[in-house]
């Protein structure tokens, strides 16, 4: 049966809450409820044990607010993922991609294939896997963010795109499925180019990457940025079969 809390137990709960610690005041809360469990443990212990649960809590909110405002269209993690050596993902790749390190290197990655063959829930396994180890993203279907940049002008489009470049990582999904007018085509390159060497880009696309600079106008802006995406990149063709089929 647990111990009734004095008066200053209460206060120190009820101030933990307020500064919202919850996870901290929670475990406190649990200690001196059961004292007798937690009497052999030194001050040290019991304290290490509420910072513990707290960084879980502030690890958790933070994954869960990330993944909110990532607005995927999957939500997909690397385990749901099958059959993937089967789709052209070799295991060695996806460790890879599990481990981070493309991020870290500011590597962009490049999923290809046919239509279902799950390039779309590869790039939000991605992002999710990102928001689960605290890193921020932002799932984009590359025609509605060429939409929502064609309305904006001026200050508030340069606002958008700072924005846009403190995501640490950035997926562009169904990459060229429309042609692009000559001002979204600028509008990708100066995406592209922002995020050159600073931040990752994940693409999903239907197209050969030799298609890529025809996408962004058979150009030499089209060739840089094209250049940009795929140095440094991660490449990945996954074949075989719909998968919504």
């Amino acid at each position: 049966m647990g111990t009734a809390m004095t008066d200053k137990q209460n206060e120190l709960i009820v101030r933990l809450r307020n500064l919202t610690w919850e996870g901290f005041a929670s475990e406190i809360e649990n200690q001196l409820a059961n004292l007798p469990v937690y009497a052999k443990l030194s001050f040290e212990d019991r304290l290490l044990s509420c910072v513990d649960i707290q960084e879980t809590l502030n690890k958790e909110k933070r994954c869960f607010t990330l993944i909110k405002n990532a607005k995927f269209k999957d939500h997909l993690r690397l385990t749901d993922l099958t059959s993937t050596a089967d789709y052209g993902l070799k295991d060695e790749t996806l460790a890879s991609l599990t481990s981070l390190n493309w991020v870290t290197k500011c590597c962009n990655v490049i999923i290809s294939g046919s239509c279902g063959v799950g390039k779309t829930g590869l790039a939000c396994a991605l992002g999710y896997n990102c928001c689960s180890n605290g890193i921020s993203v932002r799932y984009y279907r590359t025609s509605d963010l060429l939409l929502e940049m064609s309305n904006k002008l001026g200050m508030d489009k340069l606002r958008f795109m700072r924005n846009l470049q403190r995501f640490k990582v950035l997926i562009l999904d169904d990459f060229g499925i429309s042609k692009i007018s000559t001002s979204e085509s600028q509008d990708l390159f100066n995406i592209i180019d922002d995020r050159y060497k600073t931040a990752s880009t994940v693409i999903s696309t239907q197209l050969k990457k030799s298609a890529f600079p025809i996408l962004l106008g058979s150009d030499t802006k089209a060739e840089a940025a094209t250049d940009r995406l795929l140095h440094p990149a991660i490449e990945i063709e996954l074949k075989g079969p719909s998968r919504r089929k």
